[in-house]
Parts: structure tokens; C-alpha cells; sequence
């Protein structure tokens, strides 16, 4: 099968997964279900996934595997709005696949994308600080959370809320706290 056929069929089967989850848990959702959805054989879903657990291990790996290259635009030593424009572009041409993070079920996504990033971050930000590293640790916890809520937030707004304001009190939160905001003397 050639890799366009394949991309597309993994895609179809995918978007019909999406659909379905939109009234059924993951966890009942079946093989026979998201072929009539994506209107293909079953032979054709065994021919690119083992199984149903299979293709949501796969559907994991991708979005952990999408959301880490981000990073690979950020510098460690400055604060850099060319991550969160990548982000929010990731989270906005995949909004089916992203919205997956804040499901219960795929919880342990969200976790392991969190985890991963952390594990990226921690040496750079220990090594041009003055933080612990529990200190470190409690600060990006912080900030991923709410970065994490925030998404969840234009999500679930179908991604109608203003983006650029969202990108610049998200990137002077970071930057300068909540007080610029909140306690700001007119």
C-alpha cells in the first residue's frame, strides 16, 4: 500500500474514532463501530493496527511524539513566543486529536506529555537559574497547567476566542506574573 493510501486510511479511521467519541467512551467503542463509521472493511483497520489497543497506543505516540517537536523551536535561555504560536498552530490544525488530552481516559497522555517535557526543560532551566530543582519543579507544574487549562479553555470555545489575546496574557503571565494584571494601577 503506498504511504499516501496509507496516511489517508489511518486518517479516515482516525476521524471516525473522533466521531464516535463524541457520544461513546473510549473504552466501548469497538473495532466493528469505527469501520462502519470510516465506511471500511475490517481487514483494511488489521491491515494498519493490531488491534483497538494497538491503534490507541498509536494515536498516543503521535501526540506525544507532535506536541514534544514543538520544543525543538525553543531556547531555554530566553522566553520565546515562536513555541507558543507552534503550539497553539498544533493544537488548532489537530483540535480532534489534542482535545483527546483533556478526556479522563486518556489522562495518562496529557501525563506523559507533561512528564516528557519536563524531562526536556529541567537541565536548561537548572543550569541558566538560580532555582532548585524542586523549586524548578514547582514552577513549571505551575505554569503547565495552566498553560495546559488554557488550551482546554480554546478548545472547547472551538478555538473561537481570540487567539493573539490568549498568546500574549499567556506569554506575559510567564513573563511578568499575574500581577501585571491583576494589581495594576490605572
Amino acid at each position: 500500500m503506498s504511504d499516501r493510501r496509507t496516511k489517508r486510511t489511518e486518517k479516515l479511521i482516525q476521524e471516525a474514532f473522533f466521531e464516535l467519541l463524541k457520544t461513546t467512551p473510549a473504552d466501548k467503542i469497538t473495532v466493528r463501530q469505527i469501520c462502519e463509521q470510516a465506511d471500511i472493511n475490517r481487514s483494511t483497520f488489521y491491515d494498519h493496527y493490531e488491534d483497538y489497543p494497538s491503534f490507541l497506543s498509536k494515536l498516543d505516540d503521535m501526540i506525544v511524539q507532535r506536541y514534544l517537536k514543538t520544543f525543538e523551536l525553543y531556547h531555554f535561555d530566553k522566553h520565546t513566543d515562536t513555541l507558543q504560536d507552534t503550539q497553539f498552530d498544533l493544537f488548532k490544525e489537530n483540535r480532534n486529536l489534542y482535545s483527546l488530552l483533556f478526556h479522563d481516559e486518556f489522562r495518562h497522555v496529557r501525563e506523559r506529555c507533561i512528564r516528557e517535557e519536563w524531562n526536556m526543560v529541567r537541565p536548561h532551566w537548572l543550569k541558566h537559574s538560580n532555582v532548585t530543582e524542586e523549586e524548578a519543579e514547582i514552577i513549571y507544574t505551575y505554569m503547565i497547567n495552566g498553560m495546559f487549562s488554557v488550551l482546554k479553555y480554546w478548545l472547547d470555545s472551538g478555538c473561537t476566542a481570540d487567539e493573539e489575546t490568549i498568546k500574549t496574557l499567556m506569554g506575559n503571565v510567564c513573563k511578568y506574573g499575574v500581577y501585571h494584571y491583576i494589581y495594576k494601577k490605572s
